[in-house]
């Protein structure tokens, strides 16, 4: 629906949004907040990869090397059929959310 809005209208929209797979897949920009402060900005591919946006979903493991970061952050972000930020919660800390 968002995208043929954007398509036959040639309108910009403004989505707010926590479903990590549906930002990735309709965006041109993405614009990341963590506890709002603004921590990433571009593409969807330059926020996936963004150091800041790594910690931010993955929080930061003392001796994690970036390169290891950025694997996992690359296999969540392939992982469009659920809620990224959710599923990657519940991994985290072994619950189901």
């Amino acid at each position: 629906l968002l995208l043929g809005i954007r398509a036959d209208y040639g309108t910009g929209i403004l989505l707010i949004e926590h479903d990590m797979s549906v930002v990735m897949k309709i965006s041109d920009h993405v614009v990341v907040l963590d506890h709002g402060a603004k921590i990433a900005e571009g593409t969807p591919d330059a926020v996936r990869n963004d150091p800041a946006v790594i910690r931010a979903y993955l929080g930061e493991e003392e001796g994690l090397p970036a390169a290891v970061a950025r694997d996992i952050a690359d296999d969540v972000a392939d992982d469009v059929g659920g809620d990224l930020a959710g599923d990657l919660a519940g991994d985290l800390d072994g619950e189901e959310r």
